[in-house]
């Protein structure tokens, strides 16, 4: 198998969006949102929820399901849904709008206030998002045809190097420290297996591959901050809804 090292950097046009982004917090679970879309949250209480957010002058508009409230901005207001959930949110501007990166075959939105880096080489290119205790990395393969084989010889390949260098560094695995998992991407439900290890503090490592386009579409996902776990998934799954 080819070598997949990557070498050139390549910086591409990241063209700016103009709709806003918001931090909104609903019961302690923190989402980052863009402004007039329809999100899907979980809730505190596992039950699903939409969400829009707007403004009207200096007002923030959310709607969640079906609900409107009116709120000002950074303060918290306890409210009931109809179906009588009692839950406090809050609203919070980001700063910067949200970003769109168009490159190698995808495209997909993400926050201006995030670490962004690419590397590209003729077999390979790498997109890397980072911000406090996550990293979010999608490559895409360019010589490799997707079949289920190709792509589960990838997965393979990278548990086992993953594993053997946390291992190296003295890390320990719990009992099932591999489990299946699951992530939406452009509204498509794939499956991938996350790992987990505690080196010095917990960390969780996640991995999808997909066929995108005749091409083979790698997605890793690192943290090391699980208890932010919340607030990291609203980012990733913000940038994660919108690849195409």
């Amino acid at each position: 198998m080819k070598s997949f090292a990557l070498a050139a950097v390549i910086f591409l046009v990241a063209m700016a969006a103009h709709a806003a982004l918001y931090e909104v917090t609903i019961d302690g679970n923190k989402y980052q949102l863009s402004s007039d879309e329809e999100h899907e949250v979980t809730l505190t209480d596992g039950r699903r929820a939409s969400v829009v957010v707007s403004t009207l002058g200096d007002v923030i508009v959310a709607r969640i399901d079906g609900t409107r409230l009116y709120l000002e901005k950074d303060k918290g207001s306890e409210v009931t849904l109809k179906d009588g959930r009692r839950v406090i949110v809050s609203v919070a501007a980001v700063e910067g709008v949200p970003k769109v990166f168009q490159g190698y075959g995808i495209s997909f939105r993400y926050p201006s206030n995030v670490e962004f880096s690419q590397e590209s080489d003729p077999e390979s290119a790498i997109v890397i998002i980072q911000d406090n205790g996550v990293g979010l990395r999608i490559a895409i393969f360019f010589q490799q045809t997707p079949t289920k084989e190709t792509m589960d010889t990838l997965r393979n390949l990278s548990v086992n190097y993953i594993y053997k260098e946390a291992a190296k560094s003295g890390a320990r695995f719990p009992k099932n420290w591999i489990k299946t998992s699951r992530r939406s991407v452009g509204g498509v439900a794939i499956e991938g297996v996350t790992m987990s290890y505690y080196d010095g503090f917990e960390t969780l490592h996640e991995i999808y591959l997909m066929p995108h386009n005749g091409r083979i579409l790698k997605i890793d996902i690192f943290m090391n901050n699980p208890e932010r776990k919340a607030r990291i998934d609203s980012l990733i799954n913000f940038v994660l809804d919108s690849l195409i």
